[in-house]
């Protein structure tokens, strides 16, 4: 049986009668399973007692109850009580509750110390006793901490009810070490959140520890409970304070291990001015080594100077965006990374002009190309000139060519040239002049030709050869000359080919760059002739009366004899009159014709004439 510390017995009666059904239970109606008890008769009387459900009287006054329930003890007899003598009865319960053996969930402390968690909802609380007759005693659901130097501990689960219960043995474990722990980097981001990283175990739990550049006294932050992650993000800082952080390892009795390195943020700042972006930055410890990331790439060749430490990048572009971090190498090799700051690169500096413009004229437009100086850029800007001297705005371009749609290249010689605006607003001078060949001539007589042009001008590396090249209606050249550097050619001959010459410059420089100037067109005239006798005889002479010439799209050949009725009519230029007339020989005679023909240029010729059959 377990001590009982205090017991408030219960008994019923009927107050202002005699003999009347009275009895209570010692020593409570409260207990554990086996559970004995007696009763104890108030009423005077001649009474029995029933224990069990559909048991029999019984006049014993102590039971026992093996297994947990609800029971209920009722007593009989003949009571006086009332008006009239009668048999009456009495109903007592009695609770009987069972006695599990205590669970509870318990953490190995250092200096031989457990930590108890009363998460066995069976029993109103848990006595402790050591070796030593020393007592503990936890709440069910609360939590305690239990010196095991006095093992072995026995654990009593108690129903404040019935003050009974179960009980276990608590032996004392091998005695926990709190392990050491450092801290190996800390990154302070751009929310100014801090992500440390530490070199823990996982399974431990970790303390944080915190102070800032004004109180300077350290203050818990926070506890890492069993993260397997060995990070950790510290929120809802100040950006602008600086912090220390330290940690060390924790029990869940309370117990601290050795604290960590110290580690502190770095704070950087940023501004950009002409040709320069400036950093500063500041740090609460003392750093054995810094080194700047620029874009990612680590530069160690600066100077470091006493708080606040500064570095001014010199090496920058116009336009382009610059992020740097700062990181911190302590004496104990542990890093600290700033926070990351970007800056956008200013100059007040006139970029450089291009060195270099390309023209050429393609589909009867001048083209332009160049070569961009640097990466980033605003905008560009054309300007044309038709003497070389004034030179006026064109239009604007994003992109290192340009078209002319305004200025005809077949009318006169353009010019070119070319400036830029860079992202912080500085325009560069004009670039050196570029004007591709303007082509000209006239036409001497239909086999002369006299063709002359303007040369190239705005290569660097100059101009090796000119090309004469006549190109068809689709810009595919079928003759090429080189003329060398001379400025004018004299093209001979009747041009079977096209009717209408067109005629274009090639240029190409001593680097192999290629420039087309204008097409110049020399119109040649459409022509036919007729003979005026034929010999239909069949020796392969002369056997047809056929037209022959150059440059004919649509021809129409009418021939009469001398009373007037047609013997032959063709509207194909190539097909001629075989002397026959409804398949029999015409006779030797004079014929009349008619012809009426349009050239590729659209100009139509007439002819009348006759013409003799001769056998």
């Amino acid at each position: 049986m377990k001590t009982l510390l205090l017991f408030v017995g219960l008994s019923i009666s009927f107050a202002g009668f005699s003999q009347c059904p009275c009895f209570n239970v010692q020593p409570d109606s409260v207990g554990c399973a086996p559970y004995s008890f007696t009763v104890k008769d108030c009423s005077k009387g001649s009474v029995e007692y029933v224990y069990e459900t559909n048991g029999t009287s019984t006049t014993l006054t102590t039971h026992t109850y093996d297994t947990p329930g609800l029971y209920f003890v009722t007593q009989s007899g003949n009571f006086t009580c009332g008006s009239t003598a009668t048999i009456k009865k009495i109903k007592h319960s009695i609770l009987v509750k069972p006695t599990p053996n205590p669970q509870l969930t318990s953490f190995a402390c250092a200096n031989n110390k457990a930590f108890i968690l009363a998460n066995d909802v069976q029993y109103d609380e848990y006595i402790f006793t050591n070796s030593n007759n020393q007592k503990d005693t936890i709440k069910k659901g609360s939590s305690g901490v239990i010196d095991l130097n006095f093992s072995p501990i026995n654990i009593q689960g108690n129903y404040i009810s019935g003050k009974c219960g179960g009980q276990t043995t608590l032996i004392s474990s091998a005695n926990v070490t709190l392990p050491n722990v450092s801290i190996s980097k800390l990154i302070l981001n751009e929310d100014f959140s801090i992500e440390m990283f530490y070199n823990g175990v996982s399974s431990e739990m970790y303390q944080i520890q915190i102070k800032d550049n004004v109180s300077n006294n350290y203050s818990i932050y926070d506890t890492i409970k069993n993260s397997s992650l060995q990070s950790f993000t510290l929120k809802a800082l100040n950006k602008d304070k600086r912090y220390c952080i330290k940690i060390r390892a924790v029990d869940f009795c309370g117990q601290t291990g050795s604290f960590s390195n110290e580690i502190c943020t770095v704070v950087m700042k940023g501004s950009a001015i002409a040709e320069k972006n400036n950093i500063t930055w500041e740090s609460i410890s003392n750093g054995s080594s810094f080194s700047i990331d620029v874009n990612g790439q680590s530069k160690n060749d600066f100077q470091l100077r006493t708080q606040p430490r500064s570095y001014s990048d010199t090496n920058i572009k116009c336009g382009s965006i610059y992020c740097y971090k700062i990181s911190e190498t302590t004496i104990e090799n542990a890093i600290s990374t700033s926070n990351k700051v970007c800056l956008t690169a200013i100059s007040k500096k006139k970029p450089v002009s291009i060195s270099e413009l390309s023209t050429s004229v393609k589909s009867g437009f001048v083209s332009l190309d160049w070569t961009s100086i640097i990466s980033l850029f605003n905008n560009y800007s054309i300007f044309n000139s038709s003497d070389k001297s004034q030179y006026n705005f064109l239009g604007n371009s994003n992109a290192t060519s340009f078209i002319d749609l305004i200025n005809n290249p077949s009318v006169n010689q353009s010019c070119y040239k070319v400036s830029y605006t860079d992202n912080c607003g500085n325009t560069s001078d004009l670039s050196p002049v570029s004007c591709p060949v303007f082509l000209y001539g006239n036409v001497i007589d239909a086999s002369i030709r006299n063709l002359v042009w303007k040369p190239y001008i705005g290569w660097l590396d100059g101009v090796k050869e000119y090309i004469v090249e006549k190109v068809d209606e689709n810009g595919n050249p079928y003759s090429t000359i080189n003329v060398g550097n001379t400025l004018e050619y004299v093209d001979k001959g009747l041009d079977t080919v096209e009717q209408v010459i067109n005629f274009r410059i090639k240029v190409v420089s001593n680097s192999g760059k290629i420039s087309y100037s204008n097409v110049w067109k020399a119109l040649q005239k459409g022509n036919f002739n007729m003979p005026n006798a034929f010999t239909p005889n069949g020796d392969g002479l002369n056997d047809t009366f056929h037209a022959e010439g150059l440059f004919i799209t649509e021809f129409n050949l009418e021939i009469w004899n001398r009373n007037g009725e047609g013997v032959f009519a063709t509207k194909s230029f190539r097909q001629g009159w075989d002397g026959k007339v409804n398949g029999q020989n015409a006779p030797v005679d004079t014929y009349m014709y008619k012809v009426q023909a349009i050239d590729k240029e659209g100009n139509t010729y007439k002819r009348n004439g006759t013409l003799q059959l001769i056998k």
